[in-house]
């Protein structure tokens, strides 16, 4: 069956490469994961199960079963270890999962989500990732594809800002994206603040593609400022594109704001290694 992927409604002169994209996929049904773990997650309240409902995902593609996993920080939790959450594929696995982070009030986690295949079979992978945040809170989410080559993977990701959303106050001291590092799938933010964060490059966000994994930012309101780039570029954003691999490409429109950043190199509010 041929789909369209990523209709963008805005396009700009450089996301023509990842807008209309037509695929011919068959989607296979859903089957349960032979195997996962989780760990440091004794503060969080995690409920899973199979949902037998329409999901939407926004680079247009549309499911009637998934696996549905509702993650909550509660008020006043702050969790300073990484919450390390780990699927193997093997055989003809298939997971088609939406992850809900719903962070309360005042509430801190970081994650990181691994998708690994552990044979050579295909194995298909679909994740919409849905970001609930709440006032002070702050967290990073890191989305890690270890699928083998023939594998289909696809990777949605969602930002609702439900009360003065802020990410804020975060270091990575070695690395980079000093609150959000994505490596594919779409962001979307429409308000709240990213402020005070720290980073190589990328002082509040890194964006890599990476082969047939298009990134996409779509920007139309919230405030990034005050983020720094300490050894590199991008004091706000950076856009980074690989030789070979999908440019990343953001979208900035109505009242998205980029102020009062820094770095060390180029770009103090942005710096693409790409026409943007």
């Amino acid at each position: 069956m041929e789909y369209i992927l990523n209709k963008l409604p805005v396009k700009t002169t450089n996301n023509f490469k990842v807008n209309d994209l037509k695929i011919d996929l068959e989607i296979p049904e859903i089957t349960g994961m032979k195997k996962y773990s989780i760990s440091n997650n004794d503060s969080l309240d995690i409920n899973q199960d199979i949902t037998e409902d329409k999901l939407v995902s926004k680079i247009g593609l549309e499911f009637s079963k998934y696996l549905s996993v509702d993650i909550t920080i509660p008020k006043n939790i702050r969790i300073n270890d990484s919450v390390i959450l780990e699927y193997e594929f093997s055989n003809d696995d298939v997971l088609i999962d939406k992850i809900n982070f719903n962070y309360e009030e005042n509430s801190s986690c970081n994650f990181i989500i691994i998708y690994k295949s552990v044979d050579n079979n295909k194995h298909f992978h679909h994740l919409l990732s849905r970001i609930n945040s709440n006032i002070n809170s702050k967290g990073s989410i890191t989305y890690i594809n270890l699928l083998n080559d023939i594998s289909d993977n696809f990777i949605a990701i969602e930002n609702d800002s439900l009360i003065s959303s802020t990410i804020s106050n975060n270091i990575t001291s070695t690395h980079n994206g000093g609150a959000i590092w994505c490596h594919g799938g779409t962001i979307t933010m429409t308000s709240g603040l990213i402020t005070g964060n720290t980073a190589q490059a990328g002082g509040a966000i890194m964006m890599t593609g990476y082969r047939e994994n298009s990134i996409t930012f779509i920007f139309s309101g919230g405030t990034i400022s005050n983020n720094t780039a300490t050894n590199g570029n991008g004091g706000g954003i950076m856009l980074l594109k690989y030789t070979d691999y999908l440019a990343p490409v953001l979208s900035m429109s109505g009242t998205a704001t980029i102020t009062g950043n820094s770095s060390s190199g180029y770009g103090g509010g942005i710096c693409s290694t790409n026409s943007i």
